[in-house]
């Protein structure tokens, strides 16, 4: 459990410091004051409890009181909680479980959405102006290139293991495959019918 504290307080720090450099005039979280977010990532062992305040944002790895929303997710998902209209799709699909009052969460979402930090500033104070200029731009082009990398390596997958490899099922195979089974268990729900009938 001290891990798990200490990631805690890491985290907490690293948010707090975005949130301190926060450009936008509004007060982020001021809403939320007094609530409690429970989330559970499915990747630890272990619930993370935020509790938001104006423009702060403390973490928990135990908390004795109630909670007003309590969030299940994989990680890979958890960037959806700083897009309000996701949360709804990823319930719908049940990737994400949640108990409470969505509004919360919903409302955290935009505020994490209204995060405006200038990332260069602090560095610039570091290394100067010109080359951290030069840093953001790199870091724009790679990004462009990773996102670019990585939905190529994702369709190349698909390809791999549907055409190449045929370890997963085309579309087309799947339907057939839905339909045969259905088919199976209709002729499967007759036979149980004869069978009580000859019992009868």
């Amino acid at each position: 459990m001290l891990f798990a504290s200490f990631a805690c307080e890491v985290a907490e720090q690293s948010i707090n410091w975005a949130l301190a450099q926060h450009r936008g005039s509004q007060q982020l979280f001021s809403k939320l004051s007094g609530q409690v977010i429970k989330l559970r990532l499915s990747e630890l062992p272990w619930p993370i409890y935020l509790l938001p305040s104006s423009n702060r944002v403390q973490l928990m790895t135990q908390y004795g009181g109630d909670v007003d929303v309590a969030v299940s997710l994989p990680l890979s998902q958890a960037q959806a909680l700083s897009d309000g209209g996701q949360i709804t799709a990823l319930i719908k699909s049940g990737q994400l479980e949640l108990e409470g009052d969505i509004a919360v969460l919903q409302q955290f979402a935009n505020d994490l959405k209204q995060l405006d930090v200038d990332w260069l500033a602090p560095l610039a104070n570091v290394i100067g102006e010109a080359p951290a200029h030069k840093v953001s731009q790199q870091s724009v082009t790679a990004r462009e290139n990773l996102s670019e990398l990585f939905n190529k390596g994702k369709e190349e997958a698909k390809h791999l293991l549907s055409d190449e490899l045929q370890l997963a099922p085309t579309h087309s195979e799947f339907e057939q495959f839905r339909d045969e089974v259905d088919a199976l268990a209709g002729r499967l729900q007759r036979l149980e019918r004869k069978l009580r009938q000859l019992n009868s």
